[in-house]
């Protein structure tokens, strides 16, 4: 994970600036761009943080955030975000 978050923001449907933040980024796999994992801070119904995965292209000089629906991704991503924790919970 990043020591600083990068923080983004998207409009909702009712037309609300809401702010996300990047809790982990990492190259996409045989594919140009980056695969980030996300939150608004939103709550389940558990109360814990939903995460999202995306995929980051550039578009005529615009960064977009693409949706990823792959499983094998999601997988790749969980992957690498729990490899990330493991190597910080070792720098503890």
């Amino acid at each position: 994970m990043q020591d600083k978050l990068e923080t983004f923001q998207v409009i909702n449907d009712n037309g609300d600036e809401i702010n996300c933040d990047i809790l982990l980024s990492i190259p996409a796999i045989d594919e140009d761009g980056r695969y980030i994992v996300f939150t608004d801070y939103m709550l389940d119904e558990n109360k814990n943080s939903i995460l999202q995965y995306g995929k980051i292209i550039e578009i005529d000089n615009e960064q977009i955030i693409q949706s990823i629906n792959d499983d094998n991704k999601v997988r790749y991503i969980k992957k690498e975000m729990e490899k990330e924790l493991l190597r910080i919970a070792e720098e503890l």
